[in-house]
């Protein structure tokens, strides 16, 4: 037996994902026609005047996996964990929140709707649409997600007896997360206000659902701890523990690591999901034995431990320095291979200091030059730059004015991860209320 063999297989199993899914495309006219017609890829549906983008997988096993994605930070659409699919013993259906196609400034939108209609019950009829078409029974859900996700698959649960939610740090009170305020200043809604719909009294919902809820709170992320934690556990009458604590349809899970960068996104790897998943099933059927919450522990030392090394290279590489992207020119000179033209680049006004368009750079060891042409906006300058989005650390940033085109190229080294160009709708730090559009962006190659 080849042992070595045996291992890389298996880790190519592990971490290998359909990526197929994302370059099948369909969109679907009704909740009937979705359940006739249903295949593994990306499809849409439009509700009740609400635009949904989805991800299904079909896979063998006996659950529905539903993700719900949080706070708006990428390119729509955005799939967190869809690359997970291989390990749920099921199918796996990703939606993401219509509420950023309602209003591209909202930040975070919570698949609110607006004050009559909510657009997670209207994500319910897809779920269930979906489970017509794998005959499952919707007591089969399992709803997995993290952040505002979470408070969606918390809620979500609620509306359908007997399933599972698993949230990781969920922001389970909507009035009281960092963006309740640019979602108010867009929609109108004041969160804080009485909801004939419940949807900013948890503790309601779940009190009055047959439901069963997995929680995981980072102790070290202050803001979720104290603002969404701890004020569950006092509504709910739980004493938190480090580890797990149970009580009725509730398992709270407390767990410590490191910011690496942020201790809110300090979430699990794909190995401790399969532990966290093995628990919520157990607590469902009532078998969580006083072992399993000792193994618990050992895992959350595990987590912690993971978090720390992170956290130990972060701080060493911003010590040496960064030497993947080791020069760059503002020389005009031989531009190499076009290798991407990319026209008519709009950059919508949203409510944040740092909006901008985004290229990620892929080439290593070469000379790579961009070209920046009419670009047109309500500002005179904007900067323009390359920043290392997996260290959190600029590399080069400059302010141009916009009544000329801009052309640079830059060096790249061996290791380019999270390395890219970065276009501002104006100055990076004072981009709130301001857009901009680029008629050309074109990208050339030279090895070097």
């Amino acid at each position: 037996m080849d042992i070595k063999k045996e291992i890389k297989d298996f880790r190519d199993r592990w971490y290998s994902h359909d990526k197929k899914i994302l370059t099948c495309k369909r969109k679907y006219d009704s909740l009937e026609e979705l359940a006739a017609k249903l295949e593994s890829s990306q499809f849409a549906i439009d509700l009740e005047g609400y635009h949904f983008e989805c991800l299904f997988k079909e896979q063998p096993g006996e659950y529905l996996y539903v993700i719900y994605n949080g706070a708006q930070y990428k390119e729509l659409p955005e799939f967190p964990r869809w690359g997970y699919h291989r390990l749920f013993n099921g199918s796996m259906l990703c939606l993401e929140d219509p509420m950023y196609y309602k209003d591209k400034r909202i930040i975070c939108g919570s698949f609110y709707g607006d004050r009559e209609k909510s657009c997670i019950v209207m994500s319910i009829g897809i779920i269930k649409a979906v489970c017509r078409r794998l005959g499952l029974g919707e007591d089969k859900v399992i709803f997995f997600s993290s952040s505002q996700g979470g408070y969606t698959g918390t809620y979500a649960s609620t509306l359908m007896p007997h399933t599972l939610s698993i949230g990781l740090n969920p922001r389970l009170y909507i009035q009281d997360t960092p963006h309740a305020e640019n979602f108010t200043k867009y929609t109108g809604i004041d969160m804080n206000l009485p909801d004939p719909l419940h949807r900013n009294d948890i503790i309601h919902c779940i009190k009055n659902g047959s439901s069963h809820h997995i929680m995981l709170f980072n102790v070290q992320c202050d803001h979720d701890w104290n603002h969404h934690g701890l004020r569950f556990c006092r509504e709910f009458g739980i004493e938190p523990h480090y580890g797990i604590t149970m009580k009725e349809n509730c398992l709270f899970w407390a767990y410590d690591c490191a910011g690496a960068p942020n201790p809110h996104t300090s979430f699990e790897t794909k190995s401790i999901f399969v532990f966290i998943d093995k628990v919520a099933k157990t607590f469902v059927a009532g078998q969580v034995t006083e072992e399993m919450c000792k193994t618990a522990l050992t895992v959350n030392e595990c987590w912690h431990d993971i978090y720390n090394l992170k956290k130990d290279n972060i701080k060493l590489n911003k010590n040496q320095g960064y030497l993947d992207c080791i020069y760059i020119s503002q020389k005009k000179s031989n531009k190499g291979e076009k290798v991407e033209f990319i026209h008519n680049i709009s950059i919508s006004k949203r409510d944040s200091k740092y909006n901008f368009f985004r290229y990620n750079i892929l080439a290593k060891n070469k000379k790579i030059t961009i070209r920046i042409s009419g670009i047109e906006g309500s500002v005179e300058k904007c900067t323009v730059g390359v920043y290392d989005f997996q260290h959190e650390k600029k590399i080069y940033y400059r302010d141009y004015s916009i009544d000329s085109d801009i052309e640079f190229s830059i060096v790249t080294g061996e290791n380019i991860e999270g390395l890219a160009v970065c276009v501002y709708a104006g100055l990076a730090g004072k981009t709130q209320g301001q857009e901009l559009s680029v008629e050309g962006f074109e990208v050339w190659e030279e090895k070097v």
